[in-house]
């Protein structure tokens, strides 16, 4: 890095307890860093996309901090277009969902940090706007983020996840999963987007019927109030788009001006920085640590588990092949027995499951496939991830990812601590940013690199910050 003279005089500061020129030192190296990291991420999305049109087109990303899509954003910005991302972030901060909130607020699903860090990703690049705290269902924010910005597609991916949870509040995932989906194609239509995409669920289908895969023309038998509320949405979609075609055939709405709508179904997604809840993962995390796995129910049930990279394949394929009306299944190549995939995980990690079986959860299916002959016909998608080598990949990820969730929470705790720091205060950030220099030395996800590049540059400011207490 180009601050090595800088770091050099940063040791002597140190050694020489010269607290004003240690502060000094921490105050450039921070804005070096910063400045590293805004360099880093223009070089790492660098446009691959040999298509001068992409790079005028603008995509708006809903829930652009969650899982699936933090990982799009990355995607599209690669591809070449500029990116509007919008996201809560905070549920629990929302007035008029506290009273149901607060009953999943200490779920894994919707983890800050976690999701800040995916915002971290792509923050700062050319071709990136993200609007924070901006709730779909808000209508005078999404017209001035509409009118702020030329958006030519939409990517509605906001929604809150988990079958077994929402049993616990029904309205909560009504109100955010339909009522959301709806008021974002209210703005689509107002807008004159062209076209809308959005993100659906197999658990719609409420699990595999007569052994045969489920396909976009089965009729959906949702078994929790998850997936009731995609298919409102799905309806809520459909229903916009003759909406659109009405007001065109009366004259009231420009013929190059229809909206046209296409929902993705997908299939048990998994991969690196998933959310805490999702099996794979949870269990990953779990066996790392040594604690016992839930398992609900005998293991045997099978999933068409599905790469994150396909998943945005996928949604990809769908932007470059626009279609009038219509659903399609993403899904894995293949269906993989649960205990199954539990062996992969012990191969990968070298440890032994500690399995603690218990008795199914309400709304589980017994089996999920995806019939996806329909997206291979018209999107040319084929899944191309084996479920060894996907979970070969989550758990490289998170044994590189564990060191640096160590690291982060103890930037958290001294930040925290505020004006009343300490010599072993300094000590303890000193050895804080040696840690984040080293996390940015991993290369095998540059994207977890941006990050830590972002936090080692937070690390210097902190240090500026507790010399100012000294």
């Amino acid at each position: 890095m180009r601050d090595k003279i800088l770091k050099n005089e940063l040791e002597i500061a140190v050694a020489s307890g010269d607290w004003e020129s240690l502060r000094k030192m921490a105050c450039k190296l921070e804005k070096e860093t910063a400045k590293l990291e805004v360099e880093e991420k223009e070089k790492f999305y660098t446009s691959t996309s040999l298509s001068s049109e992409v790079g005028e087109e603008t995509i708006l990303v809903t829930g652009a901090a969650g899982f699936i899509g933090s990982h799009l954003v990355e995607r599209l910005l690669k591809e070449g277009y500029r990116v509007i991302g919008l996201d809560v972030i905070d549920l629990g901060g929302k007035g008029d969902l506290k009273p149901f909130s607060e009953k999943l607020l200490q779920n894994y699903i919707y983890d800050q940090d976690i999701k800040r860090q995916n915002v971290e990703r792509s923050l700062g690049h050319s071709r990136y706007r993200f609007y924070e705290n901006v709730d779909v269902r808000d209508d005078e924010v999404l017209e001035k983020v509409f009118r702020e910005n030329r958006i030519d597609q939409v990517v509605h991916m906001a929604a809150l996840a988990g079958v077994r949870d929402s049993f616990k509040a029904p309205q909560l995932y009504l109100e955010i999963d339909e009522k959301g989906a709806e008021r974002m194609l209210a703005m689509a239509l107002k807008f004159q987007i062209k076209y809308f995409l959005y993100a659906s669920s197999s658990s719609i289908y409420g699990g595999v019927k007569d052994n045969r895969p489920s396909k976009e023309e089965d009729i959906p038998n949702p078994q929790a109030p998850y997936p009731a509320a995609k298919v409102g949405a799905e309806i809520w979609a459909h229903t916009y788009h003759n909406m659109a075609e009405e007001l065109i055939r009366s004259g009231k709405r420009d013929r190059d001006k229809p909206l046209w709508v296409c929902g993705l179904r997908f299939f048990t997604v998994y991969g690196r920085r998933g959310r805490r809840d999702m099996a794979l993962r949870k269990f990953v995390e779990l066996m790392a640590r040594g604690e016992p796995i839930p398992i609900y129910g005998d293991g045997c049930q099978s999933r068409n588990f599905t790469h994150i990279n396909d998943i945005v394949e996928g949604i990809v394929r769908a932007l470059r092949n626009p279609c009038p009306d219509e659903i399609f299944n993403l899904g894995g190549g293949e269906t993989t027995r649960l205990n199954d995939a539990i062996e992969l995980l012990e191969g990968y990690l070298g440890k032994k499951a500690i399995r603690d079986y218990q008795p199914p959860q309400l709304g589980d299916v017994h089996a999920s496939l995806a019939d996806t002959s329909k997206a291979e016909r018209m999107l040319s998608y084929r899944p191309a991830i084996s479920i060894e080598e996907g979970i070969r990949d989550l758990c490289r990820w998170y044994q590189m990812w564990a060191p640096f969730k160590e690291a982060y929470q103890r930037y958290q705790q001294l930040r925290d601590k505020g004006d009343g720091y300490t010599k072993a205060d300094l000590q303890e950030a000193l050895s804080l940013r040696d840690e984040m220099e080293r996390l940015t030395n991993v290369k095998e996800d540059d994207s977890e690199y941006l990050v830590a590049c972002h936090y080692l540059a937070c690390t210097y400011r902190l240090i500026a910050n507790i010399c100012d207490c000294l």
